[in-house]
């Protein structure tokens, strides 16, 4: 890979870090117990979905 191409990889990596940051994780919300999510999915904290199950 060259530079040019790894820099640029590189930017668009932290512009996706920075809309993720800035855009996307106000509107998930924090939510500290597992619950479904608006499709269904089960869902814990910032969104976290892998393993999460609900305990009741």
């Amino acid at each position: 890979m060259s530079k040019r191409a790894r820099r640029a990889l590189i930017g668009a990596t932290g512009a996706i870090a920075l809309a993720i940051t800035t855009l996307i994780q106000p509107w998930e919300g924090r939510e500290l117990k597992a619950h479904k999510d608006i499709v269904g999915v089960w869902t814990i904290c910032n969104g976290e979905t892998k393993g999460v199950r609900s305990l009741s």
